[in-house]
């Protein structure tokens, strides 16, 4: 196999864990802050705006599947934004997040040099 094509399978598989990813963590962004009300459907409707990042973030992934490159960068640095906004921007810090999202940065990573590593 040669090496470009690796480097797009490697992209491939990326985005592919990193839309499983991002789903899951939509839907327990949506989910979470609802068992606080009377875990119905309005309950999530008010807790839904907890939930924009990471809907963001599948709709990155989505377009970086279909487009190249430019959208690709910009997974990689709202990755890298999500990264510092989740665990340093604020007093608390839990290690579980912190690795949650160092893994989808570097799931970016991978998915950004496969993008600019392909000459085919």
């Amino acid at each position: 196999m040669k090496w470009s094509n690796q480097y797009m399978s490697f992209r491939k598989y990326a985005l592919n864990l990193s839309l499983a990813m991002g789903v899951l963590f939509l839907i327990f962004a949506l989910v979470s802050g609802a068992e606080s009300g009377s875990n119905s459907f309005k309950s999530i409707l008010t807790n839904s705006p907890n939930a924009l990042p990471w809907l963001l973030y599948v709709l990155l992934v989505i377009l970086a599947k279909r487009n190249g490159k430019i959208i690709t960068v910009a997974l990689l640095i709202y990755t890298i934004a999500i990264l510092y906004f989740f665990n340093f921007s604020g007093s608390n810090f839990f290690l579980i997040t912190f690795i949650f999202t160092l893994g989808i940065c570097l799931l970016a990573i991978v998915a950004t040099i496969g993008v600019f590593r392909n000459r085919a």
